[in-house]
C-alpha cells in the first residue's frame, strides 16, 4: 500500500511538470519518458508550427482531449514540436508532419501510428478502440441510444449467444475496423427498442436511410464489405475533411458530380445522382463536387473542365493509370448515371481523352501544333520522323526551351521527312504516351513499327539535331523512364567519399536516381525565417533546421511533406551549407563539375487529385506506387498551380543517372507580393554539387 501510494505522489509530481496546452500536453526530450511512465496510454502528435495541416488539426486535437479529459478517461493527447525536439523526431522516425503515434501501455518501442480521421470524434472513437475491448457489451437501451447519438456510424450485433460462430465472426470483423464503433448485446429490451426479432447485425447512421441490416453469410469479409458498402453517403461531397475517407477507403472507381450548389436544380439533380447511387453501394463511390469553390478548381482542370461547363458528370478509376470516362449524354437523371455506371462495371466503356480542336494554322508554321485528335495521324506517320516537345504553358523550363525549339524547328521546316512539333499536355491526352513531367521530348521515327524514344541529351541546338541526324541514336533511349530499373541498373559515377546508401529497398530505390548520396548527407540551415524578419521575431515561427542521414532527407522531403513543406526551408538562399556552391542563373556556369551538369527538367504533380491527397496523408506507399506506376520523374516539383513567376531557384547535381535532377521551387507559404518584396534576386539561382 505504501509502495502505491509513493508511485501516486511521483505520478502526481511527474504529472505537475508537464505543462497542458488546451488539454494537451506540452512534450519535450526532457519529460517524455516521466509522460509515459504516468500516461499508460497516450497519443503523441509531432507538429511543425508552420506547417498548414498541424494548423488545421490543432482545434479538433484539443477538442478530443478536452472530451476524454471530460470523461475521466485515463487517454491523454500530447504534443511534441518536432523542430525543436530533433532527437525525439529522428528516434521515432517522423518524416512529416502531423505524424500522430499512440504509445499504449508506457511502451516506447513500438508505438502504433494513428490511422483514422483528423476529427475530434475520429480521434477519440479510434482511441477508444485501441484501448479498450473492439466491441463494447450494450447492457440497457440507453448504451445503445448514447452509442448511436455519439457516433455518425456505430454497428450493433444483435446476439442471443454471444459465444456462436457469427458472433466471432461479428468480433473479427471489429478488429479490422479502427474508425467505426462496434457494440453487441443479448438484452431483449435493446432489441425491442430497435424491432429486432433475431439475431442480426445494423449498421446505425446519421444520413440516407438511417440504418442498414446485415443480411448475407456471417464471415469477415462479407461483414467487412457489408460496412465498406454502407459507411458513407450515398453522394458524399469532396472537401479537406472528406478526401482521406475519399480516397482512403477501397474503392477505386468514382464518378463525380460537378454541380455548383446554388444552382437552381442542385436539389433536382442532387436527387437524381443518390438515386443512381443506392444501385452500385461498394462498388462505384458517388462524390459531389461543387464547381464554385475555388479550392476546386483544380479538380475541374484535371478532368478538362471549366465552370461554365457544370453540370458535368465523370468516372474516373484509381488504379495505375487513373483512367477518365466520359457520358455520351449530358443529361443528368438517374437512368443515364445508372446506365453510364453498369457500361463501367461491364467494361464496356472507352477512356475519355481529353483534347483540344485542332487549330486552322497548325502545320503552318516551322514547329507543328499536335492535339490529341491529330496526334495519331501525325505522330505515326509512317514517311515521317517526328520530333515531339510534350510541354505545359505554365512550366518555366518549357518557356526556357520554346526559343531553341523554334530554332530546330526552323532548322527543319523544309525537311521532306523530319517533322517538329509541340503538344500542351495540359490540355491533350494520348494513349500512346503518358506525359508526367514537363517538357518530355519524344522522338517517333519513320515506319510501321510505332516506335517511340525518349529523348535523354542536352536540350541543346546542336544536341537536338545530333539526335535528329543520328536517327534518334544519339542521345536516345527506348521509351519509359527508368525510374522501375534496379539501382544497378542505373549509371554510378559517384565521387562521394561513402559511395553506400540505406535505400536499396524497391519502395525507395528511384530516390537512388535522383540524387547522388552525398548532398543527402548534408545539414542545411535557414539563415532566417520570412524574408524581412528579424532572426528572433516571434513571427519567425518558420525557421528550422534540416538535420539529415544519408537520403533519408530528400525520402522525407517527397514522400512525406510533399512540396510544400518543401519551399518552407528553401524560400531564402541557403547561406550555410556544406558542399554546396551557389552558380547564377542564365550565365554560364563555370565551377567545378559543370561540364557534367545536365539539363533541368520538370515534373508536374499538382493537376493529380489523387497524389495530392496521398502527400496530404503521408501515404507513403502509396505514393511510392503512384511515382513507379505513373513512371513519374522526380525533377521539378511545381505546387498546384502555380506559374513559372514563382519560380525561386533549384537545386541540381551532377552526379546524377539519366539526366534526373532535383529541384525545388515555389514555396507554397509566401504570397507573390512577399515574394516581390523579399531579396527575389539573391534567392534566385542554382546550386549545384
Amino acid at each position: 500500500m505504501l509502495k502505491f501510494l509513493i508511485f501516486c505522489t511521483l505520478a502526481v509530481a511527474i504529472n505537475a511538470e508537464i505543462a497542458e496546452e488546451e488539454d494537451v500536453l506540452v512534450l519535450k526530450k526532457s519529460n517524455f519518458n516521466e509522460a509515459l511512465q504516468a500516461h499508460p496510454n497516450i497519443l503523441v502528435e509531432f507538429y511543425a508550427p508552420w506547417c498548414g495541416h498541424c494548423k488545421a488539426l490543432a482545434p479538433e486535437y484539443a477538442k478530443a482531449a478536452g472530451m476524454l479529459k471530460a470523461e475521466g478517461s485515463d487517454i491523454r493527447l500530447g504534443k511534441v514540436d518536432a523542430t525543436e525536439e530533433t532527437e525525439l523526431t529522428q528516434e521515432y522516425g517522423v518524416r512529416g508532419y502531423p505524424t500522430i503515434k499512440f504509445f499504449k501501455g508506457g511502451d516506447k518501442e513500438s508505438p502504433k501510428e494513428y490511422s483514422a480521421g483528423r476529427q475530434a470524434d475520429d480521434i477519440v472513437s479510434w482511441l477508444k478502440k485501441r484501448t479498450g475491448p473492439a466491441v463494447a457489451t450494450l447492457n440497457e437501451v440507453t448504451d445503445a441510444e448514447s452509442l448511436i447519438a455519439d457516433n455518425e456510424v456505430a454497428v450493433i450485433g444483435f446476439f442471443k449467444d454471444a459465444e456462436s460462430a457469427g458472433a466471432q465472426a461479428y468480433e473479427k470483423a471489429a478488429q479490422a475496423i479502427d474508425d467505426i464503433p462496434f457494440a453487441k448485446t443479448s438484452n431483449d429490451a435493446v432489441y425491442s427498442k430497435f424491432e429486432v426479432s433475431k439475431d442480426s447485425i445494423v449498421l446505425f447512421k446519421k444520413f440516407d436511410e438511417g440504418r442498414n441490416t446485415f443480411d448475407g453469410d456471417l464471415t469477415k469479409e462479407a461483414l467487412l464489405s457489408f460496412v465498406k458498402a454502407n459507411q458513407l453517403p450515398l453522394v458524399i461531397e469532396f472537401t479537406e475533411q472528406t478526401a482521406p475517407k475519399i480516397f482512403g477507403g477501397e474503392i477505386k472507381s468514382h464518378i463525380l458530380m460537378f454541380l455548383p450548389k446554388a444552382a437552381s436544380d442542385f436539389q433536382d439533380k442532387m436527387d437524381q445522382f443518390k438515386k443512381a447511387a443506392e444501385g452500385f453501394k461498394g462498388q462505384i463511390l458517388f462524390i459531389f463536387i461543387d464547381s464554385d469553390v475555388d479550392d476546386n478548381q483544380r479538380i475541374l482542370e484535371f478532368f478538362g473542365l471549366r465552370k461554365e461547363e457544370c453540370p458535368a458528370i465523370r468516372l474516373i478509376t484509381l488504379e495505375d493509370e487513373m483512367t477518365k470516362y466520359k457520358p455520351e449524354s449530358d443529361a443528368i437523371t438517374a437512368e443515364s448515371i445508372t446506365e453510364f455506371c453498369k457500361l463501367f462495371t461491364e467494361g464496356k466503356l472507352k477512356p475519355h481523352l481529353m483534347s483540344q480542336d485542332i487549330p486552322k494554322d497548325w502545320d503552318k508554321n516551322p514547329v507543328k501544333v499536335l492535339v490529341g485528335k491529330n496526334f495519331e495521324e501525325v505522330a505515326f506517320n509512317p514517311s515521317k520522323n517526328v520530333f515531339v516537345e510534350f510541354y505545359a504553358p505554365w512550366c518555366g523550363h518549357c518557356k526556357q526551351l520554346a526559343p531553341i525549339w523554334e530554332k530546330l524547328g526552323e532548322k527543319y521546316k523544309d525537311s521532306a521527312d523530319t517533322i517538329v512539333a509541340k503538344m500542351d499536355s495540359t490540355a491533350n491526352e494520348i494513349d500512346a504516351v503518358k506525359v508526367h513531367s514537363f517538357p518530355t521530348l519524344k522522338f517517333f521515327p519513320a515506319g510501321e513499327e510505332r516506335k517511340v524514344i525518349d529523348y535523354n541529351g542536352e536540350r541543346t541546338l546542336e544536341g537536338f539535331t545530333k539526335f535528329l541526324e543520328s536517327g534518334g541514336k544519339e542521345g536516345g533511349a527506348p521509351a519509359g523512364d527508368d525510374d522501375d530499373l534496379e539501382p544497378e541498373d542505373l549509371e554510378d559515377d559517384s565521387d562521394s567519399e561513402d559511395g553506400t546508401d540505406d535505400s536499396s529497398s524497391k519502395s525507395r530505390h528511384w530516390i537512388c536516381e535522383v540524387l547522388h548520396p552525398k548532398i543527402a548527407r548534408q545539414s542545411i540551415k535557414r539563415p532566417t525565417g520570412r524574408p524581412g524578419l528579424q532572426r528572433n521575431s516571434s513571427l519567425d515561427s518558420e525557421r528550422a533546421t534540416l538535420r539529415t542521414d544519408r537520403l533519408i532527407f530528400f525520402y522525407l522531403l517527397h514522400l512525406k511533406t510533399s512540396a510544400e513543406t518543401m519551399m518552407k526551408y528553401y524560400h531564402c538562399p541557403a547561406s550555410q551549407t556544406l558542399g554546396i556552391k551557389p552558380c547564377i542563373q542564365d550565365v554560364p556556369i563555370t565551377c567545378k563539375g559543370a561540364a557534367s551538369l545536365k539539363p533541368i527538367r520538370s515534373v508536374h504533380f499538382p493537376n493529380d487529385i489523387l497524389f495530392q491527397d496521398y502527400v496530404r496523408q503521408g501515404e507513403l506507399e502509396r505514393i511510392g506506387r503512384f511515382i513507379r506506376a505513373q513512371r513519374v520523374t522526380l525533377d521539378t516539383i511545381y505546387h498546384s498551380g502555380e506559374s513559372n513567376t514563382n519560380e525561386r531557384f533549384s537545386y541540381t547535381s551532377r552526379n546524377v543517372s539519366s539526366q534526373t535532377l532535383f529541384s525545388a521551387l515555389c514555396p507554397a507559404f509566401l504570397s507573390e507580393q512577399e515574394w516581390l518584396q523579399s531579396t527575389r534576386p539573391s534567392c534566385l539561382g542554382t546550386w549545384s554539387v
